[in-house]
């Protein structure tokens, strides 16, 4: 999204040769985007041609009344040129559809163009909440230039949504605040923003939490409270807290954390990439509630952690119960084949003993014929 924004505003300040009156649009991968024509309707033109990178993708010759072509082999199924406007629709638009495209129309007034500097993002901002909290989602505006914003939630029109009465959306920049969250507010939030010469696609994805998040730790061991993110970037805000107590700190553009609380004593360590908190030689009295709040152009995380301490001799590691689990089913093994050589052995025994007293019956019957 940084870099999207660093395309945005250069081509803003006229970098690459943009020229004044082009349209810069912004769309998240995988959705559609709509390319609006020069007017509302197209009376009065002959033809209307589409070009993607100086190739042509759609055209209409409307003098003949014809339908639609769409001759570029990659792009045409899922292209829709409106007959009416001359508007072109993409959908389901990928990071291969980036670049410029123009629309020619040949009418009275002669031909007429227009240009479209299309970047498409696969990011997708992250928020992570509790619920009762309230917070923002940006639109990245901050010049009140914006003339139209739409608020999707879940692929519906999120304002007429019963749901989002404890919403506001500002009408200078177009933010989306959200108050007392609730969990049924959890999903896909997408806003579209255009004014003069520009349209903005930006994606959320919101995951409203009810309860903490529920932790044992071992005394005298360590623990990680993870934040879930990948990656964390140099304007993101990072406060960690114990009881409500500031433990840990890392302000935008700082070199790296800073640590409060001396409770601690040099026992916590924040991953610099991820953000996460790790407690060393942790102790019963480090038991109790976290939360941290991580704030940035790209992410909002809120999450909480409750933290119970355990005492060494009541755990067991995976790998102790692995090889427990092990040493049991060997042992089971051998004992079951140790009985099974054992009942081999007695059956093998009384079958001789039995053949035995057989072989003794049957002299004993001779012995009694030859007396008599």
């Amino acid at each position: 999204m940084k870099n999207l924004l660093l395309l945005y505003s250069l081509i803003l300040n006229g970098v690459f040769g943009i020229k004044p009156g082009d349209v810069k649009v912004s769309v998240m991968e995988g959705d559609s985007v709509t390319l609006h024509s020069i007017d509302a309707e197209i009376k009065g033109a002959s033809n209307l041609e589409w070009k993607f990178k100086d190739t042509i993708i759609a055209t209409i010759d409307i003098e003949v009344k014809k339908e639609a072509e769409y001759p570029h082999e990659t792009l045409k199924d899922r292209l829709n040129l409106d007959d009416q406007t001359g508007s072109l629709t993409i959908t389901n638009i990928t990071s291969e559809d980036s670049g410029t495209y123009q629309v020619q129309i040949r009418g009275s007034r002669g031909i007429e163009h227009k240009t479209f500097i299309v970047s498409v993002s696969d990011e997708v901002s992250k928020v992570s909440v509790m619920e009762g909290d309230s917070f923002t989602l940006h639109t990245d505006l901050t010049d009140g230039k914006t003339d139209n914003v739409k608020w999707n939630f879940n692929g519906a029109v999120l304002l007429t949504d019963p749901r989002f009465n404890n919403s506001v959306v500002s009408h200078l920049t177009g933010h989306l605040n959200i108050k007392n969250t609730r969990r049924d507010q959890s999903g896909l939030y997408k806003v579209e923003t255009s004014g003069t010469g520009f349209i903005l696609h930006k994606t959320f994805r919101v995951d409203v939490s009810v309860e903490p998040e529920s932790l044992s730790a071992v005394v005298g061991e360590l623990v990680t409270l993870h934040t879930d993110l990948t990656d964390i970037h140099r304007d993101d805000l990072i406060v960690w807290k114990f009881k409500d107590i500031l433990i840990v700190q890392f302000e935008r553009m700082s070199i790296g954390p800073s640590y409060s609380d001396g409770r601690f004593r040099d026992r916590l360590k924040m991953d610099d990439q991820t953000g996460s908190l790790t407690i060393t030689n942790f102790r019963s009295e480090d038991s109790g509630l976290y939360d941290v709040n991580i704030t940035s152009s790209k992410n909002i995380i809120h999450k909480k952690f409750s933290v119970t301490a355990m005492a060494e001799s009541s755990h067991r590691s995976n790998w102790e119960i692995t090889v427990a689990g092990l040493v049991g089913f060997v042992l089971g093994i051998i004992v079951l084949g140790v009985s099974f050589i054992m009942y081999k052995c007695y059956r093998r025994r009384l079958s001789k003993n039995e053949k035995n007293e057989t072989c003794e019956h049957l002299n004993q019957k001779s012995s009694n014929i030859n007396g008599t």
